[in-house]
């Protein structure tokens, strides 16, 4: 069944959501109460992924700006930890360019 998303998610979002539902469906934990969380989650890797390339690709940061963006990583990894979206590495991720990988790919 076609994910109809809200206007106001990215497209990178709207990936991430779409990816994030599929793999739900597959395993049969996917229920339409999830949508807000879902999204939500989306919404936020996203976010983290737009960020997190923009500052590399920059290759300098502002005060805090490290920290906020590692904020922002960390809180799209627990979204998806408790959708119980698969991570394959939990407590060390790998970055490409700057990048959580895993988190970039769901945006691709």
């Amino acid at each position: 069944m076609a994910l109809d998303c809200p206007d106001w998610l990215s497209e990178e979002a709207r990936r991430a959501a779409v990816k994030m539902r599929a793999y739900l469906e597959a395993r049969g934990d996917w229920d339409e109460l999830y949508l807000a969380v879902l999204f939500g989650a989306a919404s936020v890797t996203a976010h983290y992924v737009t960020f997190a390339r923009a500052a590399s690709a920059h290759g300098k940061w502002l005060p805090g700006e490290w920290e906020e963006l590692e904020m922002m990583r960390q809180d799209a990894r627990r979204l998806l930890e408790e959708m119980h979206y698969p991570l394959r590495v939990r407590h060390l991720s790998l970055f490409v360019d700057g990048v959580d990988a895993e988190l970039a790919a769901l945006c691709s």
